[in-house]
């Protein structure tokens, strides 16, 4: 019987690994074919699994033909914004919700909690109206405004806060610190997983967002990458895919990057503010 049970074991792994296997091959090959595509001189959605001849022409010409690099810039300079704002504030509302008392700090957690809520597609009118008024439409601030902070942030900041001994901030006060010293010297260096994981996730959502820059820039000088993809790709179509998937490749590098180097801080990150992946 034990025999039988330990086949039936190595059965199921063997069945699992592959179903495993299949989906990552799966999930893979449109990134495979994107990569193979920007390497070929073609007009054409699909040439094969592999690459006919290989030139780094497409490349060459995102960056000397098209305005991809200002795109880059733009959209490093929304990230950078939306990341460094996102920090700051999240560190010193987290601080304050999760080792300060004060009257209704438990109803603004749940008003905070609640926003997380609410579509973001119900309030792009009233944002874009403000932005408007303001006259920050065409303008890296006017994309940046709505997403200086996030309640999600909010909230995992909190989270983690609340997972460190109150006793260090009872040391720091006996040593004379401030609110403002305790945060900046004792909390915010034992918050590096959940800073990381702020960073991460504002990164990649900012790097990604297409809706909004679409409604707020019309200028072509000021697109995002996401946008000035999309543009290239309604003018020229698949009369340059190969191009286009140039273009998609670098647009993908960013995002690889960021989740290989910081990967193990998502994972601690997630656990230790009981987010479940």
């Amino acid at each position: 019987m034990k025999s039988i049970h330990i086949k039936g074991h190595r059965i199921t792994a063997t069945g699992t690994y592959g179903l495993l296997i299949l989906g990552a091959v799966l999930m893979l090959f449109p990134f495979y074919w994107m990569v193979v595509t920007s390497l070929q001189f073609t007009h054409s959605y699909f040439t094969g699994l592999v690459p006919s001849e290989v030139t780094l022409y497409n490349y060459l010409t995102a960056f000397k033909a098209t305005s991809f690099s200002l795109w880059l810039v733009n959209t490093m300079l929304y990230c950078a914004i939306t990341i460094l704002s996102n920090l700051v504030l999240a560190l010193l509302a987290g601080y304050a919700l999760s080792r300060l008392r004060f009257r209704g700090r438990d109803r603004l957690v749940f008003l905070i909690v609640i926003t997380m809520l609410i579509p973001g597609f119900l309030v792009l009118i009233p944002q874009y109206l403000l932005i408007l008024y303001l006259g920050l439409t065409n303008s890296v601030l006017g994309l940046s405004a709505p997403y200086l902070i996030d309640a999600f942030n909010i909230f995992l900041v909190r989270q983690y806060m609340l997972s460190i001994p109150k006793d260090l901030d009872d040391a720091g006060r006996v040593d004379g610190c401030s609110e403002f010293q305790i945060l900046t010297k004792i909390i915010a260096p034992l918050c590096k997983p959940v800073i990381m994981l702020v960073t991460t996730f504002t990164f990649l959502v900012r790097w990604n967002d297409f809706l909004w820059p679409l409604i707020v820039v019309t200028n072509s000088d000021r697109y995002v990458l996401t946008i000035g993809l999309s543009s290239l790709d309604t003018a020229r179509g698949a009369s340059d895919m190969g191009l286009i998937m140039a273009i998609a490749t670098l647009c993908f590098i960013g995002p690889l990057l960021v989740f290989v180097l910081f990967q193990r801080y998502l994972v601690k990150g997630m656990l230790l503010t009981g987010i479940k992946a």
